[in-house]
């Protein structure tokens, strides 16, 4: 795999009618379908940043709102998967709501990975309400020989 992934990020609800990645078309999809299920998505997809530089890779998902435990991180066969889970407190405790414009409910975004990282040295911190993956490029040996010419 070539480049690490593109991604495209939506900041507002407005039709738009720039080409769309099928990861979002797929994300977009179920959170549209599970909003209109008693006002509150079961679903919904925390918007990423995916940075590059010249030694590693760094996602930023923004999770505010959730505690580190309640954040789960996996990789296996090059796919990297966040996934956990923001609950309504304050369909708890009862509260009237008048507006939500956070979504709240189960989450996971697979990001896969190419095959020149050092996966067994990938990192994730929580911060701030931001999740932060860093993901070390693998060192690259220059395989290089001279070819005597006969």
């Amino acid at each position: 795999m070539e480049n690490f992934m593109t991604l495209h990020v939506k900041e507002n609800r407005e039709k738009d009618f720039r080409s769309k990645s099928i990861s979002e078309i797929i994300d977009n999809f179920f959170i549209e379908a599970s909003a209109h299920q008693g006002n509150q998505a079961r679903y919904f997809s925390p918007k990423a940043d995916i940075l590059e530089a010249e030694k590693e890779f760094q996602i930023q998902l923004a999770l505010a709102g959730l505690k580190r435990e309640d954040i789960k991180v996996d990789f296996q066969d090059k796919k990297l998967t966040v996934s956990g889970e923001r609950k309504a407190a304050f369909r708890e405790q009862g509260q009237k709501v008048h507006a939500l414009g956070t979504a709240y409910g189960q989450f996971h975004r697979s990001f896969f990975l190419p095959e020149d990282i050092a996966h067994e040295n990938i990192q994730a911190e929580f911060k701030d309400g931001i999740l932060f993956i860093t993901i070390p490029k693998a060192e690259k040996v220059e395989k290089k020989s001279v070819i005597e010419v006969k």
